[in-house]
């Protein structure tokens, strides 16, 4: 955690020159539930809650995204959650925040993987240029092991409520290697068909991270990420801390008054 909380410091602290925001990736649950931007096809149990503090850094064009991401299980299956991501940059202010419902219909066995829908809506917070009018989207989670390596596919589809915006699509492929124990090697291919971007162009980018686990309660992460076309950004730098809780803690905090 300690090697998290010092690369958010870094990040926070590195000179930028801003430019415009490049696009969200939509809802994504927070660690260990997400490699990096592509999620798994885990929730949290019932009744306890996941809460995650990011921040990204931004090369050509340069900008600082900063997120905070909180889930609970409903039930062992179905997570509800909210993504709220603040822009720093020549326009700084909140952007659209993201409502996101995950539910397992599958779980993963021997020979099958495990399978998850996702619904998800965002709201404006402002009208400026780091918001738009809101949007609705739906996709499909699939994750499976083999061996050390856990992989997980996503395909997301989401609808602008401005009919003058393109709607969206994005998919990823990530994969979890247990290096050994409390360490994980991350890395995934994402793709992304931005609301604001010409008919035959899309974003896409190659991502590295490596996650510390603690005693499957807390968890920090630290990556790069590579622009794999134009419309990408050059390099991207990212880190994260997130902590689990359940509702037994806040109880016996409650007992305790």
């Amino acid at each position: 955690m300690k090697k998290g909380i010092l690369l958010l410091t870094i990040l926070a602290l590195l000179p930028v020159r801003a430019m415009a925001a490049k696009p969200l990736e939509g809802y994504v649950s927070p660690s260990p539930y997400r490699v990096i931007s592509t999620i798994t096809a885990d929730t949290p149990g019932q009744g306890e809650f996941a809460v995650e503090f990011s921040i990204e850094q931004s090369g050509s064009p340069d900008f600082y995204r900063y997120q905070t991401r909180v889930s609970k299980g409903i039930w062992d299956n179905l997570e509800l959650g909210v993504n709220i991501p603040y822009y720093d940059g020549d326009h700084s202010s909140l952007e659209d925040v993201t409502f996101g419902a995950k539910h397992r219909v599958l779980d993963e066995s021997r020979h099958m993987f495990s399978c998850a829908y996702l619904i998800s809506m965002s709201m404006p917070m402002r009208e400026d240029v780091n918001s738009t009018q809101g949007a609705a989207g739906t996709g499909l989670i699939l994750s499976k092991r083999v061996g050390p390596v856990r992989g997980h596919f996503n395909f997301f589809y989401k609808e602008q409520f401005d009919e003058e915006v393109d709607d969206e699509w994005r998919s990823g492929l990530g994969f979890e290697f247990s290096a050994s124990r409390g360490l994980k090697i991350l890395a995934e291919i994402y793709t992304m068909k931005p609301k604001d971007s010409e008919e035959d162009k899309y974003f896409s980018e190659a991502r590295f991270a490596y996650r510390f686990e603690d005693e499957d309660v807390l968890y920090s992460m630290v990556g790069v990420g590579i622009g794999l076309t134009e419309e990408s950004s050059d390099y991207r730098f990212f880190a994260s801390v997130s902590m689990l809780f359940n509702q037994q803690e806040f109880s016996y905090h409650d007992e305790g008054r």
